[in-house]
């Protein structure tokens, strides 16, 4: 009795976590299929774009005018052309890869608002009806989605730096731990993030979105693993944020029916 009850609940785990998985991909099919989920997707992807391409220019403009400063001040030489250009070129690359990271952040940061109208309008979609944000106000949602973004963004960075720790306090062991716990932690983390357009339209906090998430590890494992290989990649890892918000839409509202049921 005992042992069906343990593969049931295991069996009913991995179906959580495959299913989860899968929702930031088909959410993919769900948002070129509807023209109002599509529009709303291309508003931050456009957003997005722009503002990277004109740092891409105005990043390979110093990197030019770097290199001919120092060819004119080292002289004719072709050595000293070649180190110019080479110089130019390092700048360029090197603050492309820093914008990456900043532009990543920058981007999930500001995808609150662009987000909670996604959110809103996948769920108007799905259910025919959606909650809106409480605030109502623009720029009052902007300013709840930064707080409770940072807040979130501190606990799970508090827990990489625990996590860290191991590799000092357990040699070999404690790295080992880190290779497996880095991956899981970080997926946990995602799925905080892209659910927290649709809770936070229902009023819920940091510590009530928090135990939404633990409270559904294997889902919430799934889902975050589900998106994770696209956030890896960079330029890719921005454009796919409305795939996330979307699949963190259905994901909320899969265990928010479940739970209404009991």
């Amino acid at each position: 009795m005992i042992s069906a009850r343990v593969s049931f609940i295991f069996g009913s785990m991995i179906q959580a976590f495959i299913r989860s998985f899968l929702l930031p991909w088909t959410s993919i099919l769900l948002i070129f299929r509807n023209g109002k989920l599509f529009l709303y997707s291309l508003i931050p992807w456009v957003f997005n774009v722009v503002i990277f391409a004109g740092l891409l220019f105005l990043y390979g403009y110093s990197g030019k005018s770097l290199a001919e400063r120092i060819s004119s001040s080292l002289g004719d030489a072709w050595w000293a052309e070649v180190l110019a250009w080479l110089t130019g070129i390092l700048l360029f690359l090197g603050l492309t890869a820093l914008q990456v990271l900043l532009f990543t952040y920058i981007a999930m940061l500001l995808s609150g608002v662009f987000g909670e109208q996604l959110s809103f309008h996948t769920e108007h979609h799905l259910r025919g009806s959606a909650n809106p944000s409480p605030e109502g106000n623009m720029i009052k949602i902007f300013i709840r989605s930064v707080v409770e973004e940072l807040k979130g963004m501190l606990f799970f960075a508090l827990g990489f730096l625990l996590l860290l720790l191991l590799n000092f306090i357990i040699p070999v062991i404690g790295s080992a731990m880190f290779a497996v716990a880095a991956p899981l932690w970080t997926a946990y983390s995602l799925a905080f993030e892209f659910t927290a357009p649709t809770t936070e339209r229902r009023g819920l906090h940091f510590r009530e979105k928090r135990r939404f998430i633990f409270k559904h590890p294997a889902a919430a494992l799934g889902f975050g693993l589900g998106i994770l290989p696209m956030s890896l990649i960079p330029i890719v890892n921005f454009t796919f944020i409305p795939f996330a918000i979307v699949g963190g839409t259905r994901w909320f509202l899969m265990h928010e029916e479940t739970e209404a049921s009991r």
